[in-house]
């Protein structure tokens, strides 16, 4: 077992748990559009991103695939956190701004209109938003 601080609270998991098992276990949210617990995460949406302090060192890692160690200091919510992770949904609505989940995610990450235009946008609201999860079920479990 390893004990590894998210923003403030000591957390206790077995050693290589990822981030954001760590950070739900403590019940602190992080956001994510491409995970799913029935599969292994790759973390190509990026929202999952924190930002991981050892010693005086600082980077940021995507929380759905990036193991715990001990003496990880965790931030889900620091000022660069928040500003890549609103980076990453203007870009999403600006090219998928009918899709209701990217619609939802924005609206909880506080992201209203997007400084960006999308030169590939889809405005179906059925549009495919990269997520990977239909590519996941199709080769783990069909």
């Amino acid at each position: 077992m390893v004990t590894v601080n998210i923003d403030g609270q000591q957390v206790e998991v077995v050693e290589d748990t990822t981030i954001l098992k760590a950070a739900e276990k403590a019940g602190i949210w992080i956001p994510t559009m491409c995970h799913c617990e029935y599969f292994e995460p790759y973390g190509v949406c990026r929202l999952c991103s924190v930002e991981v302090v050892r010693g005086k060192r600082s980077r940021i890692v995507t929380a759905c695939n990036y193991p715990v160690r001990s003496g990880f200091t965790v931030h889900t919510n620091s000022a660069r956190v928040k500003w890549i992770r609103k980076l990453i949904m203007e870009m999403m609505v600006s090219r998928w701004p009918n899709v209701k989940v990217v619609r939802e995610m924005a609206e909880k990450l506080g992201v209203e209109k997007p400084r960006f235009v999308s030169l590939e946008k889809d405005e179906a609201e059925d549009a495919c938003i990269l997520c990977g999860m239909c590519v996941n079920m199709c080769n783990d479990v069909v």
